[in-house]
């Protein structure tokens, strides 16, 4: 057991966040590698007691500020990393409670022999997953196809998108046949309460906590655009920029001007070679430039709280071509690698974190705080910063051989964004699960492959 002298020493560098500015004197510039974030190893003394002291933290701390609590480790690189106990909080300033709150922390890792592990406080968010900035630009088969995985779908007249995961199919009560569902995120299709009649309102707010059933007429003024109206902008901007550069483009104009004085003659090999390249170029962008104006999104209504009735049908294919398939699951996560088809990140490859963290969402009841507390499954990037963007929520998670095993709900974004940030996603079963007692549907599988049905 270590000495009272080192376990003083960790309380008080404990107590320190790195996360907020401190009244220390302020040192020269350093030149110390961005602090990274990764998953803490399965054979970290913390793994076997972290569910009972995630439980008992959650359950004894202040919540004020706090948005999650999870446990990585964390430093520039894997081998020179520590095993800490992160509280991420929204707040501009440290919370009033910090200090006790990491006292307390303190206290119970060291009742566990756990001295090694660090507590810090850090700024940061846990966001949805939806955004109103568009990364990765419209792909031109989400025109043509029923729908697309992987691109935006929004509430009609919304302007922040997430993204459509998949299909489901559904077996109804008394019913024959399977209906299609589109699976996303809930709070993808959340709809703003401004301008809403007060009944209505008074529904969206149930809905929030009590989820949409088929039979709630109210359901179907959920109308869903996919992809979204502002992917949709976005793309139409893009394009008009595109055709006005080539348009303005100096060379361009030249060989055009020869063109058309039957000049073309005149043209070396090369200088015909860029022109036709560039009208081809060109033909192509007015050409996607006029589908884009011509396109009408209509995708269904809110079928239910986990799903949306589709209006036409199609497949569970990805952007890159593979079939999406629901078995086998592997029995054990936590060291293959998972992926997504985000419509902000577009293919993203990640890990598993073996930890669950919590989530705490805060909303006003009745002129009081109330806090809500969920326990998520996180994903850590594989390469760059991030595993998911804003936007990605609702994508299915799969593995290499393409197999579902849960979906994206959000992630942490850190105050400066140049930290390393993990992902959260919900389990395919806890959704079927879901799915099954708000519909009361009989059976729930990811639509097949209709090559294999026909």
């Amino acid at each position: 057991m270590p000495s009272s002298n080192m376990q003083n020493g960790l309380s008080q560098r404990d107590h320190r966040s790195q996360g907020y500015k401190t009244s220390a004197k302020a040192k020269g510039p350093t030149h110390s590698p961005p602090t990274k974030i990764f998953p803490v190893r399965k054979y970290d003394p913390i793994c076997g007691k972290w569910p009972m002291i995630l439980r008992r933290t959650v359950r004894n701390m202040n919540h004020a500020g706090v948005c999650v609590v999870t446990c990585v480790r964390r430093g520039p690189d894997p081998r020179n990393s520590t095993t800490t106990v992160l509280i991420i909080c929204d707040s501009k300033q440290p919370p009033h409670h910090r200090e006790s709150s990491v006292s307390n922390i303190r206290r119970l890792l060291d009742d566990h022999k756990l001295w090694k592990v660090a507590v810090e406080f850090v700024r940061g968010s846990h966001v949805r997953g939806v955004s109103d900035l568009i990364g990765k630009e419209l792909d031109r088969r989400a025109l043509q196809l029923p729908c697309m995985l992987g691109e935006s779908l929004a509430l009609k007249g919304a302007h922040n998108p997430g993204t459509l995961g998949g299909l489901l199919e559904l077996k109804m009560p008394g019913k024959a046949d399977y209906i299609t569902v589109g699976l996303t995120c809930l709070h993808c299709l959340n709809p703003c309460e401004k301008g809403l009649d007060p009944e209505f309102l008074d529904r969206v707010r149930v809905w929030r906590n009590e989820g949409i059933k088929p039979e709630d007429n109210l359901r179907t003024r959920l109308r869903v655009e996919h992809p979204s109206p502002n992917t949709i902008k976005v793309k139409i901007a893009s394009l008009q920029d595109e055709i006005c550069g080539i348009e303005q483009n100096e060379e361009y104009v030249r060989l055009c001007d020869l063109v058309s004085e039957g000049l073309q003659g005149q043209l070396g090999r090369r200088a015909e070679q860029t022109f036709l390249s560039m009208r081809r170029n060109l033909s192509e962008l007015k050409s996607f430039l006029r589908e884009m104006e011509k396109f009408r999104a209509r995708f269904g209504s809110v079928f239910a709280a986990s799903g949306f009735r589709t209006t036409e049908d199609g497949d569970n294919i990805t952007p890159d071509g593979h079939h999406l398939r629901e078995s086998p699951i592997p029995a054990n996560l936590d060291d293959i690698p998972l992926f997504i088809h985000g419509q902000r990140s577009g293919l993203s490859k990640g890990r598993k974190g073996i930890l669950l963290s919590a989530h705490l969402e805060h909303e006003i009841k009745d002129g009081e705080s109330v806090t809500r507390v969920t326990y998520e499954q996180s994903i850590f990037p594989q390469t760059g910063l991030h595993f998911s963007q804003g936007g990605d929520s609702g994508a299915l998670v799969f593995t290499e051989s393409h197999v579902v095993v849960g979906m994206l709900i959000g992630g942490v974004i850190s105050n400066s964004g140049f930290e390393s940030t993990c992902s959260y996603f919900t389990p395919i079963d806890v959704l079927v699960k879901d799915i099954k007692k708000i519909t009361k549907a009989t059976d729930v599988r990811l639509k097949m492959d209709s090559s294999e049905t026909s």
